[in-house]
């Protein structure tokens, strides 16, 4: 009788419970399934491969597109039975982000690092924040910046983030990969949107436009009603902001911010196309990222962008937004009345997103990307 062979290699997706990081590795298992049911897979260790993923990420997979070694399982930093020693179960473990807090699964760990709160300074003066609070968010940093020291390959989705990491000598140049994001592979195939909350408008002339991201405070949410009171005052334009919130996140929001917003909720990726397709634009004044797909979504529907004029926006999307000063609402009050003046002319601009978002590396490239790494790794222990 043949024994099976115990997996050499795996994906770790457990961590993942919030935020874009889900939809990246939920894209990443969809694609790397795909390769897996091809006629021939390229490497020895694929048909074996392991691969963990939180019950979010699960969820998040396309739907009839799982993978037959999948295991849910969440783990959380300073979870017991994550942090205490073991033995290297595997020969090569692609942690899609990290900081990676648990112990080494593997010989040849390779993490996946977007944490910019942790190699970055604060992009504004935040509210003020209980002392706990403070010194709990630096104790992270420290204990972030320490932890990615101990991979042997770090990959990241951009060139600058490469670049701060080795200014920060937290990696060598040898062992940081830059594999970009892209948007998830269900935006081309309509097949699989799934249907989204459309709340009726208030008159035909509310423009609306959607901000979907979680209330972290470098995604600058604060600064929304501001710019709904500078229109509606100054450009007699009335505007509602689509927000993708929690119950809790909405309910600790302040009463200027729940009147100029609508919350639908947290959306899965499938449900995002339909929602896209009934909004007159999307807005993104985030402060500071690694990487966001939310503006290549909204090219992606072709649907009419206005987004930070920032590097981590500029490097992907070149000139195809509107481009908006993130700390000034006036000013992005007057881009948008001038952008928004003559609709049809916005909106034929953004026709040509599609076909902007087509010609760049797509799901399936990253996959293959990421493969080729745990490939080079493998190579290394065999």
């Amino acid at each position: 009788m043949t024994s099976t062979p115990s997996p050499k290699v795996i994906l770790d997706a457990s961590n993942l419970h919030v935020g874009g990081a889900v939809q990246v590795a939920a894209s990443l298992i969809d694609e790397i399934t795909e390769i897996y049911d091809s006629a021939e897979a390229p490497y020895e260790w694929l048909r074996d491969m392991q691969i963990e993923a939180s019950t979010l990420v699960g969820e998040s997979l396309t739907s009839g597109n799982r993978h037959p070694n999948l295991k849910i399982v969440d783990h959380r930093p300073l979870q017991k039975s994550t942090i205490l020693p073991r033995r290297r179960a595997y020969d090569v473990a692609m942690h899609v982000f990290g900081p990676v807090y648990r112990y080494p699964l593997a010989k040849r760990n390779i993490v996946g690092y977007a944490d910019v709160r942790s190699i970055y300074p604060a992009p504004i003066a935040l509210p003020r924040q209980r002392t706990r609070t403070r010194l709990r968010w630096k104790a992270r940093g420290i204990v972030s910046r320490r932890a990615i020291r101990r991979a042997n390959v770090v990959v990241v989705e951009t060139s600058a983030i490469r670049q701060r990491l080795i200014e920060l000598n937290l990696v060598q140049p040898d062992a940081v990969a830059v594999v970009p994001n892209t948007v998830n592979g269900v935006f081309f195939t309509p097949e699989t949107w799934a249907e989204a909350p459309s709340p009726p408008r208030s008159s035909k002339h509310e423009l609306r436009l959607a901000y979907t991201t979680r209330p972290y405070p470098h995604k600058n949410l604060a600064i929304l009603p501001t710019i709904a009171r500078e229109l509606e005052q100054h450009h007699t334009l009335r505007v509602r902001f689509i927000v993708t919130l929690t119950p809790a996140e909405w309910n600790q929001q302040p009463a200027e911010f729940r009147d100029c917003c609508i919350n639908v909720g947290r959306l899965s990726v499938q449900q995002l196309p339909s929602l896209l397709q009934t909004i007159d634009g999307v807005i993104f004044p985030s402060l500071l990222e690694a990487f966001s797909a939310t503006p290549l979504e909204s090219l992606a529907m072709g649907v009419p962008l206005c987004a930070s004029d920032r590097d981590f926006v500029r490097s992907i999307c070149k000139e195809m937004p509107v481009y908006i000063e993130p700390t000034d609402a006036t000013s992005i009050a007057q881009t948008i009345s001038d952008s928004y003046q003559d609709h049809r002319r916005l909106q034929e601009n953004f026709d040509r997103g599609p076909q902007f978002v087509s010609s760049l590396p797509g799901p399936r490239e990253r996959a293959e990307s990421i493969l080729s790494l745990i490939q080079t790794q493998y190579a290394v222990v065999n």
